[in-house]
């Protein structure tokens, strides 16, 4: 690559080492290009880029993320380049999936009041509650912190009035607590953590397969069968995997033989 610049010569993807044994098994069925996928900002740098992999004969997919961004033109940038450049393009809207709140309530107690990892509990406003002595770098008493999924109850509520109730609460499940010192406090609230499993919502969730040859998705908000939590992500992540060791073996999916030679 140094010495073709040095010639003042235009580098060719297709002399580049990472392209150059390209698979022919992510060919696009139809044209027989290669594909590649352009993540569009609107800006100069990815309308660059997806003009250069057009030039040198790509199928574009345009991708643009609407994440709420302040200069909403952006996004009318990044479609008018993708239409000029003959980019395709699909619309999703993931907004209908919705969002749901998780907040956390991490108490610092003076002694240690359970000896459990981690609890899910039922007939009391705590949901869950893991021991994170170890993890916050504590070296008396516990540490735990108390999480409440679909907290739209709780993610306006102030931070002390959260603290005193789910102290209460946990005193009430942990009898030992009931005479520990509360040394520290804190709550953490992520207003958008997963989508809303409302019903209808199954409809929207994507499959792991793409319209893109060898490009898959995985994520909690994919069509898993499962809520969002993290064995849904687990779960999505193991069949995109299956789905890429699939296409890369000429295996089905599921086959063993997909792991042999698999690297790490």
């Amino acid at each position: 690559m140094s010495d073709e610049l040095g010639k003042g010569e235009r580098p060719s993807f297709a002399r580049c080492p990472g392209l150059a044994g390209y698979p022919s098994f992510a060919r696009c069925p139809t044209s027989g290009r290669h594909p590649a996928v352009i993540l569009l900002s609107g800006g100069l740098d990815s309308a660059t880029a997806a003009a250069i992999a057009r030039q040198e004969g790509f199928e574009l997919y345009a991708l643009s993320v609407d994440y709420g961004q302040r200069h909403r033109f952006e996004l009318e940038a990044a479609r008018r380049v993708a239409a000029a450049l003959g980019a395709f393009e699909r619309e999703t809207d993931l907004e209908r999936l919705g969002a749901s709140p998780i907040v956390n309530v991490h108490l610092v107690l003076d002694r240690k009041v359970t000896e459990l990892p981690l609890a899910a509990c039922v007939g009391s406003p705590v949901q869950f509650v893991f021991d994170r002595t170890v993890s916050s770098g504590l070296k008396s008493g516990q540490c735990l912190a108390i999480s409440l999924s679909a907290a739209d109850g709780y993610i306006a509520r102030g931070s002390s009035e959260l603290v005193s109730a789910f102290l209460e609460a946990l005193r009430e499940l942990f009898p030992p607590a009931r005479h520990a010192q509360l040394l520290d406090a804190l709550v953490t609230r992520e207003r958008a953590a997963t989508f809303r499993a409302a019903p209808g919502t199954r409809a929207l969730r994507p499959q792991t397969r793409t319209g893109v040859p060898g490009v898959f998705l995985a994520g909690a908000w994919c069509d898993t069968g499962w809520p969002a939590t993290m064995e849904g992500a687990v779960r999505s992540g193991q069949q995109a995997a299956s789905q890429a060791l699939a296409l890369v073996s000429g295996t089905r999916v599921g086959d063993p033989r997909q792991l042999e030679g698999a690297g790490t």
